[in-house]
This record gives structure tokens, C-alpha cells and sequence, in this order.
């Protein structure tokens, strides 16, 4: 009989020891899981910070490179004004008054930017001007998109500036058209003696 309890006693120990031992297992799985799974979130919620960062980082290039981009189209298109405005007083074709008025349209958001509208559009006179025009995108002023694209309000003062001289040397080009199409010279801008609308508006325009 004694042999009998102690046997069932070293049973039930055993039992105990097997059940303890399958509870510290679970407990190890259990945290082990539990683990795993902050760790996740935790290099879940690293990445997903980094992304938002590059995505930054990202815009804040995009965003210099197209200001950079519009600096140079604000450039070259006074230049490209005045090249047609000499191009017209010295041939008289029609072609050229019409890219210089594009020039001045697209510049003011009067009429269409072109799509891929850059700074070297006009680089080369096209034959078609209305085909040049023909494939538009946005109409909006060349200073609205400065201001949406991070330029400074110093920048923006400075380019107003400049923008005022555009506008008296336009005003000039106005007047050598003008000339050209018999419409007389400015009371501003007097011919001199003698003088034929081609040399006035060639003078006006050097």
C-alpha cells in the first residue's frame, strides 16, 4: 500500500514537471512571438518614416530643379523677345511677330503654356507657329509659378524688377512694329530725318 502512494505521488511530480515545462514552453513561444511581432512594427514604423523623408527629400529637389528651370525660361525669353523683335524689323515676316507674341502671351498666362514648355522652345524659329502652339497644357503667368514654386519674396522682387525693364524695352519693340506696319513712329521716339520705318525700327530696337 505505501509503495502504491508513493508511486501515484511520483506520477502526479512527474505530471506537474511535464505541465510546468509546457507552460514555460508557451510562455517563451508566447514571448518570442510577441517580440517578433514589436520588432516588426518598430522597422515597420522606421521604414515608413524613411519613405516619408526621401519623399521630401524627393520633392524638395524636384521642386529646385523646376525652380531652376523657370529662372531660365525667365532668362532666355527677354532674349528671345528682343532676337524676334530684331528678326521682324529686319525681314518683316509675320512668323516672327507671331513667336514674339506667343512669347509674350505664354509669359503673361494669356493664352496656354506648350506641353514641355522650357526655356530652349524657341531656340529654333518654327515654320508653323500655330503647330508650335497646338499641343497646350496650363495657362498661368510665369511669375504665378515661380511663386508656387518656392521662390523667395526677395527673388520675386527682384524678377518684378526686371520684369519692368522687359516692359519699357517691349514697349520700344511695340513702337518699331509698329513702324513697320505704316502706323508712323512714337512721339516718344521721333524718326530722324530721312529715316525709313526699317532704320528706325532696327535703330529702336540695337
Amino acid at each position: 500500500r505505501e509503495g502504491k502512494r508513493m508511486h501515484r505521488f511520483r506520477e502526479s511530480l512527474r505530471q506537474t514537471k511535464g505541465s510546468d515545462r509546457n507552460m514555460s514552453i508557451r510562455r517563451v513561444t508566447t514571448l518570442f512571438t510577441v517580440t517578433v511581432a514589436l520588432i516588426a512594427v518598430v522597422i515597420g514604423g522606421l521604414a515608413y518614416g524613411m519613405k516619408l523623408v526621401l519623399d521630401d527629400f524627393a520633392a524638395a529637389v524636384q521642386q529646385k530643379e523646376t525652380a531652376g528651370a523657370l529662372a531660365r525660361e525667365m532668362r532666355q525669353s527677354s532674349d528671345d523677345l528682343t532676337k524676334y523683335a530684331r528678326l521682324y524689323a529686319q525681314t518683316k515676316s509675320a512668323r516672327f511677330k507671331d513667336i514674339y507674341n506667343a512669347i509674350v502671351d505664354i509669359r503673361a498666362g494669356k493664352i496656354d503654356r506648350p506641353q514641355d514648355y522650357s526655356a530652349t522652345y524657341w531656340a529654333k524659329p518654327p515654320q508653323d507657329v500655330k503647330a508650335a502652339l497646338a499641343k497646350t497644357g496650363q495657362k498661368i503667368a510665369l511669375i504665378e509659378l515661380m511663386k508656387q514654386n518656392g521662390f523667395t519674396d526677395r527673388e520675386l522682387n527682384l524678377l518684378a524688377e526686371a520684369n519692368k525693364k522687359s516692359n519699357v524695352l517691349a514697349e520700344r519693340e511695340t513702337i518699331a512694329f509698329a513702324a513697320l506696319e505704316g502706323k508712323g513712329a512714337s512721339a516718344s521716339l521721333p524718326m530722324q530725318p530721312g529715316e525709313t520705318p526699317e532704320a528706325y525700327a532696327n535703330r529702336i530696337l540695337s
